[in-house]
């Protein structure tokens, strides 16, 4: 409210004061500013009011649009636009997950020694950049623009396409295929395990897990199932590490152990031994699980301890020295031309070594000599008639035996 300073000043000097005229000028300007400043004030006021109405204008026409659906709410709008973000970024991985995919499939290296830099989708590289970025190349020359549209919009580390995706990506589709297998032993309802440990060529012990169980198909037609589970590293070849190694893995990923009914393993003490080996600690905590020595390694050393016999013996010696003899590129060349000119009906063109320890390639190598055996009597007689010594005399002594 606006006072009335001249009153004041009058009822001031009726009173008989004695202030200087001086003093009465600096006070008289004192209360003009005073006035001033209120007026400010009062305008200021005004103007904060007409911006609090503006204000409160616009947030009811927001609210009444957002009731009466014209306008989205704001968190809906933020949600709706992360979908949008997340939506488009899942069609960018898409052709990059299933490169690994196929990669792994087809039992592809991913990478190679130069699998690195900045990924052009314009030039042409002058290296080998590996599978994994020549596929994806490809993808990109056959018409995938999303992809193609990715490369030349992310930034230099949003590609998707290092190492540490790639094995991210590996992971991923691991626990998808573990999870899938899972349900299917569980449903199963009873299962058995074949185990056996070796060494990696990185000097890494690995702990090979497979299971067996009964898959239904369909109504009435069921199918035995062989699945390989997965590869554990292990610090201790013991027979109790390895049965704790087992029974724990089992657990982690989500089979159920009540169903545990079977067990086999070679006949190595640590897997097989009847005090401390596997299946010893493995009876002990599950005494439902039978243990079986594996069927197939069994049938392996029988075969093999029947080589040992003279006769058959001396002919395997002599398979093996024929398939050294022809391991040259000459005498290759000559038992390729006699199998050509053969009226033999096996589609073999080469002869195959003898493993020292499966049975089954012995008996794959015993076959194939027999499928290809007038060929190779032609082709040693035509080399001993070769002017080399050594050659000559090795294809006579293979011909009299």
């Amino acid at each position: 409210m606006k006072r009335n300073h001249s009153g004041s000043l009058s009822n001031y000097f009726k009173a008989g004061s004695h202030t200087t005229p001086a003093e009465v000028q600096k006070q008289s300007v004192a209360i003009e500013n005073s006035s001033a400043i209120n007026n400010d004030t009062t305008v200021t006021s005004n103007e904060c009011n007409v911006q609090l109405h503006d204000d409160a204008t616009l947030k009811y026409d927001t609210f009444i649009d957002i009731m009466s659906g014209k306008l989205l709410p704001i968190n809906t709008q933020i949600n709706k636009d992360s979908q949008k973000q997340a939506l488009e970024n899942s069609e960018k991985l898409k052709p990059i997950i299933k490169t690994v995919i196929l990669c792994g499939r087809q039992n592809l290296s991913l990478r190679s020694h130069e699998d690195y830099g900045v990924f052009d989708t314009i030039i042409e590289p002058n290296k080998n950049e590996g599978n994994f970025r020549s596929i994806l190349r490809a993808r990109i020359e056959s018409g995938d623009e999303n992809l193609r549209k990715h490369f030349e919009t992310c930034g230099k580390n949003a590609t998707y396409i290092s190492w540490n995706i790639q094995n991210q990506i590996i992971e991923a589709c691991d626990e998808i295929i573990i999870q899938k297998l899972v349900t299917k032993i569980n449903k199963a309802k009873f299962f058995s395990v074949l185990a056996d440990e070796t060494t990696d060529v990185s000097t890494v012990e690995q702990f090979s897990l497979c299971v067996r169980f009964v898959e239904l198909m369909s109504i009435n037609e069921y199918k035995i199932v062989e699945q390989f589970l997965k590869f554990v590293p292990v610090q201790s070849t013991t027979g109790q590490n390895l049965a704790d190694v087992l029974l724990e893995t089992l657990k982690n990923v989500g089979i159920d152990l009540n169903i545990f009914r079977g067990q086999g393993y070679d006949g190595a003490y640590s897997m097989s031994g009847q005090f401390k080996g596997v299946q010893a600690f493995i009876s002990n905590k599950c005494p439902t699980v039978i243990y079986v020595h594996c069927v197939s390694h069994s049938l392996n050393l029988a075969l093999s301890n029947t080589a040992e016999v003279v006769p058959i013996r001396n002919a395997f010696a002599i398979l093996q020295k024929i398939y050294t003899f022809f391991n040259t590129p000459k005498r290759q060349n000559v038992l390729q031309n006699n199998i050509e000119i053969s009226t033999h009906n096996s589609n073999k063109k080469k002869l195959k070594q003898l493993c020292p320890t499966r049975w089954v390639e012995r008996h794959d190598s015993v076959i194939i000599m027999k499928q290809m055996l007038l060929p190779v009597v032609a082709a040693l007689e035509e080399i001993q008639s070769w002017s080399c010594k050594d050659s000559s005399s090795n294809a006579f002594l293979l011909l009299t035996h």
